[in-house]
């Protein structure tokens, strides 16, 4: 008999929200099973994205510990890439392969906070490129395997904090640069794409829901570097994540942006037609892929 899996890339899973995703995502799954809302033979499989090596074993070793990933768990394994370099990204997918020719779920959650303008391997603001341009580039082309699930869902780890307004002129700071508004700005990003995904795949009839979400204001290191400490506990900004990933919300909507797993309104800018096409035009050349997909 064929093993029912549920597969699960989370980017940035080695620590914070990301890590504690793996383990929310593991307990509401068993939580539907015991409300006889999922089938009980249904198992969960995780792809582990970090930088390091050893800091994803650290994580699998843990997550094999774990009692409910011994009743209820697949297989796991580690995907190793360094966002700061496009051509790491690029290569992500062979090792995704290596593991899968289903993704179910794709939680771009990685990100960065730079106080002062750092720049990429590939001459890009850091900021920018960490939280939207490697996950543009790692959705799209993760796109075939997303196609081969029965119930594909990508989800994107925004923030309330996201920009109202985006000047294209200063993407990578080259103007001027401060280092909440980069990371604001690239949360908004985040939504631009998600909802622009939405419609290409729309026009496409793809069956692919895409949404945004605020995990919280979440006690992580990215908090911590920019100055905040007064974080919740990174386990509640992995509910938000498991909420989309496992219930029924994640499949019925898409296009949404969620508080507190509750639809929410994003700022208006993020619906604006012509700024998430100008999003997506500039980011395909600035990954050097061609703008339909």
């Amino acid at each position: 008999m064929m093993v029912q899996e549920k597969a699960v890339l989370i980017t940035g899973a080695t620590d914070g929200i990301g890590k504690a995703s793996i383990f929310e995502i593991l307990r509401k799954h068993a939580s539907r099973i015991a409300r006889g809302k999922t089938n009980p033979e249904m198992k969960l499989s995780f792809l582990i994205h970090g930088r390091s090596k050893e800091k994803c074993q650290a994580v699998l070793a843990e997550v094999k510990k774990d009692p409910i990933w011994n009743k209820h768990g697949g297989r796991i394994t580690c995907v190793i890439a360094d966002f700061m370099e496009l051509n790491q990204v690029r290569r992500l997918p062979e090792q995704v392969r290596a593991f899968s020719e289903k993704i179910d779920v794709l939680v771009n959650n990685a990100g960065v906070y730079f106080p002062k303008r750092v720049l990429s391997k590939d001459g890009y603001e850091a900021t920018f490129q960490v939280n939207h341009l490697a996950h543009f580039l790692l959705t799209r082309e993760l796109l075939p395997f997303l196609l081969q699930s029965e119930d594909p869902r990508i989800i994107h780890v925004s923030s309330m904090v996201h920009a109202h307004s985006i000047d294209f002129s200063n993407l990578n700071g080259e103007r001027t640069y401060d280092g909440f508004e980069a990371y604001a700005r690239s949360k908004l990003c985040n939504i631009l794409f998600s909802n622009e995904l939405k419609d290409r795949f729309e026009e496409k009839g793809y069956r692919i829901s895409t949404n945004s979400l605020h995990p919280g204001v979440i006690n992580t290191k990215l908090l911590r570097s920019g100055g905040w400490f007064n974080g919740r506990p990174a386990s509640e900004g992995g509910q938000r994540i498991a909420f989309l990933v496992i219930e029924d919300a994640g499949r019925k909507m898409t296009g949404g942006y969620f508080v507190n797993d509750q639809l929410a309104k994003p700022a208006s800018i993020a619906q604006d037609k012509a700024t998430k096409q100008r999003l997506w035009e500039i980011s395909s050349e600035f990954v050097g892929l061609a703008s339909q997909i």
